[in-house]
């Protein structure tokens, strides 16, 4: 991102906040914003968006700001209110993280600061808009909170899900492994192990017992051996598949299911292994995972890397 480009996206980050900060001395309750916190974001300066700082001139500002953009104003207003909405109520389901995709000067995470104390927060910036928003953080809090975690990104040249991942972003990813070709007790653990190592993006976790971060909608089924051959894009029903106990060569199928439909299918073939520690055994599995999941590197023309 050229520098004129950070100029114009800190200038609508700081827009958006005067309108929020306005909106926030809003008589009627039912039209007021909750964003209490926005006029912080607000720098000083012989500038426009500096009346949405002073209570006094705010009145003038949406004024102003409706003969600029008109409808910009309730536009905002109505923006946070419902982004709000949807984060308690997926706060209420059971979510475990939030990412905010393009925070700009959004105050979500420090306004919910209760509700997130225990959620894994991260806020996702081009690292020259996150550097403007941590300043002015530092000036309202004294420091920045500690439950939040920044993620700087340049999406035209960093790998978002690399970044997330090293904040300590992970996601649980249902994995249901039948067969077991090798008869080793605990071989779907094996199996889920080589998968979770291998990176096929944000950090995931291939897991036959998921944990809270799980999306129920999402899961991998694995079958080795399946007696008779098995389609893989049949392993999205949900069925319970009769396998060879010890049968070479190993043939494996998997797909990706969303919903109950598959969206990736895969077929493996190994012809021999010595067990699931087995070098072989572990590129093949790990060959099927970047198959499921083939990663597109943010580099010119979108060249897949499939290694």
């Amino acid at each position: 991102m050229n520098a004129h480009r950070i100029r114009l996206a800190a200038s609508s980050a700081e827009g958006a906040a005067a309108l929020r900060a306005v909106g926030a001395s809003e008589r009627d309750g039912c039209l007021r914003s909750p964003d209490t916190l926005a006029s912080s974001f607000i720098a000083g300066g012989p500038r426009l968006v500096l009346l949405a700082k002073l209570p006094l001139l705010r009145g003038l500002a949406r004024s102003v700001a409706e003969r600029l953009l008109p409808g910009s104003y309730w536009f905002e207003l109505a923006r946070v209110k419902h982004m709000d909405a949807i984060l308690r109520a997926e706060l209420g389901r059971g979510a475990r993280q939030f990412v905010l995709l393009g925070a700009g000067f959004d105050s979500r995470a420090y306004r919910f600061a209760g509700e997130l104390a225990d959620i894994g927060t991260f806020e996702v910036d081009h690292p020259a808009i996150a550097a403007l928003k941590r300043e002015r953080l530092r000036t309202t809090f004294g420091r920045l909170p500690g439950h939040v975690r920044y993620v700087d990104v340049d999406l035209e040249s960093d790998d978002l899900g690399l970044r997330l991942g090293q904040a300590g972003y992970r996601r649980d990813l249902r994995t249901v492994v039948q067969g077991n070709p090798f008869g080793t007790p605990g071989f779907d653990q094996w199996v889920t192990q080589i998968m979770t190592g291998t990176y096929v993006g944000p950090r995931t976790r291939f897991t036959t017992t998921p944990g809270p971060t799980e999306n129920r909608n999402y899961y991998v089924s694995v079958v080795f051996n399946a007696q008779p051959a098995v389609n893989p894009f049949d392993l999205c029903d949900k069925k319970t598949w009769t396998t060879a106990p010890a049968k070479r060569p190993i043939v494996v199928r998997a797909a990706f299911c969303i919903l109950g439909r598959e969206q990736s299918a895969v077929a493996g073939y190994l012809d021999q292994a010595t067990g699931p520690d087995d070098p072989n055994f572990t590129a093949l599995v790990h060959d099927l995972t970047v198959q499921l999941f083939p990663y597109v590197l943010p580099v010119p023309f979108g060249r897949p890397d499939f290694g």
